[in-house]
């Protein structure tokens, strides 16, 4: 073999050589590429499981997973925020998402003021599958943290045409606990806070000042843990109004009952005293002024209490309108 003839073998062998260690190369990237992505896939359903169970440590562990694997990924940062969720932060999940969605690469998500999420309809319609029902029951377990469960069940209602009736039916059957319990509650203690009012109501139709007093600034306290606005105006207007019916029931009371009406003077009485008829119609004059006056007040406690329960019955279901509004009644 003449030397040039070497030279161009050795050549084709070494460009052979160099070939198989890039096919190889190759290879291997693309098998580790391929068993990072198994690993990842496989993290991120265990994810779904733990959320949907609301099992807490094993979210954290399986989003821990996914992180050390492809921590830049939308459905990590999804993940982040369903563990927000489980943690109790329903608004830091919300600004987690807000932060992966409402840039102008993926335009999904909005938040105006204290609304709810906006998830535009056609941009999460353009969504991966996976990312698009992630989102969609992150958003769902959001709206059940924040006491709007038909918010919730319109997302899970969506998901679910996306994944396993598994991943749904967990959060579902937790939301009906939870509002049924809730229900529960809130009756009980608008039926304290209803009794609280009677009591007050007493108070101040029978002119106990101190008494209405009292049970007017422990009302006032409790009105501060409904976060319905109108039950809050509502019940304020029925204390005013049942503290104005006591200060004229106790001028009432002060004033005192007319009494019997005064009888006039017998003939023989007419004849033995002439101003018997004159002292009479005195007392009669006075009786009837009297007697008047104590209407007048009775009258004016009855509109006004009537105007009170009225604006209790109101304020009651106002604030009944959703679960969970009212504050415990305080201990004895």
């Amino acid at each position: 073999m003449s030397f040039w003839a070497t030279v161009m073998h050795r050549e084709r062998d070494a460009r052979d050589w160099v070939f198989v260690a890039f096919v190889a190369l190759a290879l291997a990237v693309a098998g580790f590429t391929g068993v990072q992505r198994t690993r990842y896939g496989r993290a991120m359903a265990t994810l779904a499981v733990c959320a949907a169970n609301a099992d807490t440590p094993c979210a954290g562990r399986a989003l821990e997973e996914a992180r050390a694997i492809d921590r830049d990924n939308v459905r990590t940062r999804i993940g982040q925020a369903q563990l927000r969720v489980l943690l109790g932060d329903p608004g830091a999940a919300e600004q987690a998402l807000v932060e992966v969605f409402a840039t102008e690469s993926f335009p999904v998500v909005r938040k105006v003021g204290t609304q709810p999420l906006q998830i535009d309809a056609d941009r999460i319609a353009a969504l991966d599958p996976a990312v698009r029902s992630e989102l969609l029951l992150v958003d769902g377990d959001i709206a059940a943290a924040q006491a709007q469960p038909d918010r919730a069940r319109s997302r899970w209602t969506e998901a679910a045409l996306l994944v396993d009736d598994s991943l749904v039916r967990p959060r579902r059957e937790r939301l009906a606990h939870d509002v049924a319990e809730s229900g529960a509650r809130t009756s009980a203690m608008l039926r304290q806070l209803r009794d609280d009012f009677e009591s007050f109501f007493l108070a101040s139709e029978s002119g106990q000042l101190e008494s209405a007093q009292l049970g007017a600034r422990d009302l006032r306290e409790r009105l501060k843990g409904l976060s319905s606005e109108t039950a809050r105006q509502k019940l304020g207007l029925a204390i005013d109004a049942s503290q104005r019916a006591a200060v004229v029931a106790r001028q009432r009371k002060a004033e005192g009952e007319p009494g019997e009406a005064p009888q006039p003077p017998a003939p023989d009485e007419q004849r033995r005293n002439v101003n018997a008829q004159r002292y009479y119609e005195s007392r009669f004059s006075d009786y009837q002024r009297k007697s008047a006056r104590c209407r007048d007040l009775s009258a004016t406690v009855s509109t006004v209490m009537t105007q009170a329960r009225t604006l209790l019955d109101e304020g009651l279901r106002a604030a009944g309108a959703v679960p969970g509004q009212v504050a415990p009644a305080p201990s004895p």
